[in-house]
């Protein structure tokens, strides 16, 4: 995996792959929290819905991201060892 080379875009994904996996425990808490519960479990339902459909765009994108970079970053050393 190549890290992005600029500094903004290194802080952005840092903080995109922080954020998404700090959304992703929280999913699975409110999941195994949902599943668990007897009382308010229809609140508790809900709330593990919004969750993982609010989170997923960040977990998504952390996740696509990440497959970019390590795509790319073995791409590049191919081309680059192809040449000399």
């Amino acid at each position: 995996m190549v890290m992005p080379k600029s500094v903004l875009v290194r802080i952005l994904y840092i903080a995109l792959a922080a954020i998404g996996a700090i959304l992703l425990i929280v999913c699975l808490g409110a999941t195994v929290w949902a599943a668990t519960a007897e009382d308010g479990w229809v609140t508790i339902n809900a709330f593990m819905i919004a969750s993982w459909v609010l989170s997923s765009p960040f977990i998504l994108g952390a996740i696509a991201w990440s497959i970019i970079l390590f795509v790319g970053g073995n791409t590049n050393k191919q081309a680059s060892s192809m040449e000399g």
